[in-house]
């Protein structure tokens, strides 16, 4: 079981190259993604699961209703006081089995899962409780992971460092994550999370190139190797190599 206390204490320690690529750079394309995504669809009330140190609600105005459901109290308080006046948005300090109760009677427009379905022990259970709030033929879904097949996992691989993509990574195990997802098994989940319906795949991708681990990409910032205008070159070559950016995602519905 996670242990959410210990993942917000290693999240929030801020001087460690790791996290400060993370929060500097690579949640701001992770972010730059889902407003792409959210905008190819209309959307009145959004879900989200899994906000962090910084929810989405704080980069989305036109909506007429939102839920947070966030189980680090750390974390769900932050986004209380960040979105503190909104009176559009309830968040709600649980973790999505707990909340779904309190949601029964909601059906939403666009779900974001945003950066967490790698982090969970059962990731298929997850998503089937994600399609309980779901309107058939009308919600979308938006899934983003960390790409097993990224650019600096293959080379990773290449270099004789990891024996295959999928192998987790001392990071991946500091932040209790359980799963290095390829796109076919993140497709592959989404698929056999639903046992009474059809998945309609609308959506699929990668996005921001990444050669290296995230503590030597920050290094080399650092150290002035590379430039804020090769991070930016970074996130345009996707376009050549579509499958193999730092992180993928899925947009779904419900037949």
């Amino acid at each position: 079981m996670r242990d959410i206390q210990r993942y917000a204490d290693n999240y929030g320690q801020i001087k460690d190259p790791a996290n400060k690529f993370e929060t500097k750079y690579q949640v701001n394309y992770r972010r730059k993604k889902v407003l792409e995504e959210l905008k190819k669809y209309p959307y009145d009330k959004i879900l989200e699961v899994g906000c962090g140190l910084d929810s989405y609600m704080n980069y989305i105005d036109d909506f007429k209703e939102a839920v947070i459901v966030e189980p680090s109290t750390r974390f769900a308080d932050k986004a209380r006081d960040d979105l503190k006046g909104d009176n559009r948005v309830t968040v709600i300090c649980a973790t999505l089995q707990d909340a779904v109760e309190k949601l029964k009677n909601k059906r939403f427009d666009f779900i974001i899962i945003s950066s967490l379905l790698h982090e969970l022990e059962q990731p298929v259970e997850f998503l089937r409780k994600i399609n309980e709030l779901c309107l058939r033929d009308h919600t979308i879904v938006h899934v983003n992971t960390p790409n097993a097949e990224s650019m600096h996992r293959l080379l990773a691989m290449e270099s004789g460092l990891i024996h295959d993509t999928c192998e987790p990574s001392a990071r991946n195990e500091k932040f209790q994550q359980h799963t290095v997802f390829s796109m076919d098994k993140l497709k592959y989940a989404v698929l056999k999370s639903c046992e009474d319906g059809q998945i309609e795949v609308l959506n699929a991708g990668s996005y921001f190139m990444k050669p290296f681990s995230h503590s030597q990409m920050m290094q080399c910032l650092e150290q002035g190797i590379i430039t804020e205008q090769v991070i930016e070159g970074l996130d345009r070559m996707v376009k050549y190599f579509p499958e193999n950016g730092s992180e993928i995602f899925i947009n779904y519905r419900i037949k």
